[in-house]
């Protein structure tokens, strides 16, 4: 019985020892969520729900901005997405392979009065969590370059070698 109870409390200080790092997402989006995304060589774009903005690299030409922002519907979907990847659990981004001139992408998503962060150094291998943040953030882009504000911005001039 001594020897039960031992092991007993011996899983129990071990588990303590090391909480797990799951969290999970509201199953409704929160009043608060809101999320930035800085992307690309040197994170000149952007999108920025916030400040109700996008930045557009322009590459040769500078940035240009554009004041947009998504509807309720959009916004609820964007969620859904973070929600079937979760981004409030602990990620690996790390990989073996970098390329030169690299892409970077900054997140920052705020729900329920917390901040969650995630920065991807974007890689010629990437991870599985990598490949679902790239998705993600194509997703929430795709949106963005539909509206009018967007196809009004001045095209990139050049390009990163």
């Amino acid at each position: 019985m001594k020897k039960i109870l031992f092991i007993i409390l011996f899983t129990l200080s071990l588990a303590a020892c090391n909480p797990s790092k799951t969290l999970s997402m509201p199953e409704q989006m929160p009043e608060d969520f809101g999320f930035s995304i800085q992307y690309g060589v040197g994170k000149k774009n952007e999108i920025d729900t916030f400040k109700g903005v996008v930045i557009k690299d322009l590459v040769e030409n500078g940035t240009a901005k554009a004041n947009i922002t998504f509807s309720d519907k959009e916004m609820a979907e964007i969620y859904e997405k973070m929600k079937n990847i979760n981004v409030l659990e602990e990620k690996n981004f790390t990989s073996k392979c970098e390329s030169e001139p690299y892409e970077e992408t900054e997140w920052k998503i705020i729900l329920n009065g917390e901040i969650v962060t995630h920065s991807i150094r974007e890689y010629c291998d990437p991870t599985k969590d990598a490949e679902q943040f790239l998705e993600l953030r194509n997703y929430v882009f795709d949106k963005v370059k539909n509206k009018e504000e967007f196809i009004q911005l001045p095209k990139p001039k050049g390009g990163y070698d």
